[in-house]
């Protein structure tokens, strides 16, 4: 049976695994510090990105809200017109039924002034 080298190398050095697996192969710290100089900026655009959709959302959730106030003002106004028109027609409902008082005290007044005249 053959033995991976890696198992060789972990139990003849008494190395842990993971730092076997993860260490660099060679001479690539270029290739390495020119990846980590590629993930800062990934990084950057993410942490960018992240902060404008943050942004966006706090807008729409504060555009929802001034939104949903216009439209309970709307309605308060609608029902202040409503009530409005309401006491109008009252009004002038009172107004007619004052106005017949005064015409049914006018015609009585000359009814009673022609009766005392003759």
């Amino acid at each position: 049976p053959t033995v991976p080298i890696t198992h060789i190398l972990i139990f003849r050095y008494d190395i842990d695994w993971r730092y076997l697996v993860n260490a660099s192969q060679g001479d690539n710290k270029e290739e390495i510090e020119k990846a980590q100089n590629l993930l800062k900026g990934v990084q950057a655009a993410y942490q960018e990105s992240h902060e404008r959709a943050s942004d966006a959302a706090k807008a729409l959730i504060e555009a929802e809200t001034r939104e949903e106030a216009s439209r309970r003002a709307e309605q308060e106004a609608k029902d202040r017109e409503s009530d409005a028109h309401a006491a109008k027609a009252e009004l002038e409902a009172a107004l007619a039924e004052v106005k017949a008082q005064e015409d049914a005290y006018n015609s009585k007044t000359e009814d009673l002034k022609k009766k005392s005249e003759t």
